[in-house]
């Protein structure tokens, strides 16, 4: 591996100021440090940086595409031997729900500590697309490696019915007892835009590669499955759905976790992409960190007189004291107002509207050129509308 370090400026004068030796800086020439410079540190330093960085030259390399397929195989193949395993044995009574939705978590972290450098652990189509959709992973590759990923899954659920055979749905992913198809929909469309989230938080371009990405993406794995396993299973991914579907031969319900991941992801790819044309992909600064932060205090000026006002019109014992607005501008209806009215007043969040609200205002004192007037605010104002518009949804359809 050879790299590329500033030259020291020898014949340079040691009193010179900050902006002449940033100049000296950026106009030094490049020199290369050998594999025989760094000693027996080389293998090692090369081995560790490639794990925590990945290569792109070796990952856009199309004459090492077999290798990234592959390697999408084997990740897949581990991590539905363990989803689908986990639900199985679950369903069976061996194992507790909280080990079966962890275990998938921990699987991911371990895969893309080893081979995310390699084929970038995507291991979900709905993670391809997004990274396509991103621009940071070429369309043409996105069909092998969901090909690949959906016969990962096939060959791990092969191997679950070869050993336990064809019982408990060979642990597919279902909506929990209570539960309908749309809920279940609603459900993983959330979920799988978060998991995008922080995939594409964590990525370095297409590849999940690191310890940060590992623990990013394994703990969202686990946090998601240990609360929301019961309302539909936690999927996130087709391909973990479709494996099971396939050798157990039972469709029911699968259509939801085809659609709810891929728009989950076509989801927050699109918010994104729409957020980085509107705000013209400003870069934050002190200023913007100190409007983010400042939120918590507006929302607490503006909370507390509404929760003192539920408490004068409520008796206490009646009042959630644990979320003084969200559910308590509720409790001061009657008994008899419309359902869609009490969801509203549920899903009212002034927390996040003065956190999209502050932000704006850092975007505009960051970069007040590209963002003049009223447009930060009205944007601000758009997406916390929207946001409260899908909580309404939610408090009508779980309500």
């Amino acid at each position: 591996m050879t790299g590329n370090v500033p030259e020291s400026g020898k014949n340079g004068s040691a009193a010179g100021g900050a902006a002449g030796e940033a100049g000296a800086m950026s106009e030094a020439r490049a020199q290369k440090i050998g594999q025989a410079e760094m000693g027996p540190a080389f293998p090692r330093t090369h081995h560790v940086l490639l794990l925590e960085f990945g290569n792109r030259q070796d990952f856009d390399d199309p004459r090492q595409e077999w290798r990234r397929l592959f390697s999408e195989l084997l990740g897949t193949f581990a991590l539905v031997l363990v989803a689908a395993g986990g639900g199985l044995l679950h369903a069976k009574g061996q194992i507790s729900l909280a080990a079966a939705v962890v275990a998938p978590g921990l699987m991911v972290t371990a895969i893309i500590l080893f081979m995310g450098a390699v084929s970038g652990a995507h291991l979900n189509p709905a993670v391809s697309l997004a990274f396509a959709l991103r621009r940071d992973f070429p369309w043409k590759r996105v069909p092998g490696y969901i090909v690949i990923q959906l016969i990962g899954a096939t060959l791990a659920c092969l191997f679950l019915r070869l050993v336990f055979g064809n019982t408990q749905h060979l642990g597919a992913t279902l909506p929990g007892p209570g539960y309908t198809n749309w809920q279940a929909l609603l459900m993983e469309i959330v979920l799988t835009a978060l998991l995008v989230s922080v995939i594409l938080g964590t990525a370095s371009a297409a590849q999940n590669v690191g310890a940060i990405a590992a623990l990013g993406v394994g703990g969202y794995v686990a946090l998601a499955g240990l609360w929301a396993a019961p309302v539909s299973g936690v999927s996130m991914n087709p391909a973990r759905s479709f494996g099971p579907a396939l050798v157990s031969g039972d469709w029911t319900s699968y259509w939801v976790y085809v659609a709810g991941p891929i728009v989950g992801a076509l989801v927050f790819a699109l918010v994104m992409w729409g957020a980085y044309a509107l705000l013209g992909g400003v870069s934050t600064n002190f200023t913007t960190a100190m409007a983010i932060t400042s939120h918590a205090f507006m929302t607490g000026l503006i909370s507390s007189p509404l929760f003192l006002l539920v408490l004068y019109l409520k008796a206490p014992g009646t009042v959630d004291l644990e979320n003084p607005v969200a559910t308590n501008i509720a409790a001061v209806l009657p008994e008899d107002s419309a359902k869609w009215l009490v969801a509203l007043c549920k899903s009212f969040d002034v927390f996040t509207f003065w956190t999209l609200i502050l932000i704006a205002i850092g975007f505009a004192v960051t970069n007040p050129k590209k963002l003049k007037g009223g447009k930060p605010y009205m944007i601000a104002f758009g997406v916390w509308a929207a946001y409260v518009v899908c909580r309404v949804g939610f408090a009508f359809i779980f309500s």
